[in-house]
């Protein structure tokens, strides 16, 4: 599955199994933006809620 983040002027796809936890998806992402897990938060857009590390997406 791809998991689309949206940044200020950038759009990422980030390709990820399902059974994967959130904080592995942002692990994922730090090899992309070069940002620390610690310092990013994924909100679902429909919903507005901050997803949890411990979640799976």
């Amino acid at each position: 599955m791809y998991i689309r983040v949206k940044r200020m002027k950038a759009t990422y796809f980030i390709k990820c199994d399902p059974t994967k936890t959130v904080l592995d998806v942002k692990q994922k992402l730090f090899t992309v933006i070069e940002q620390p897990d610690s310092n990013q938060r994924l909100v679902l857009m429909s919903t507005e809620e901050v997803s949890q590390d411990s979640k799976i997406s």
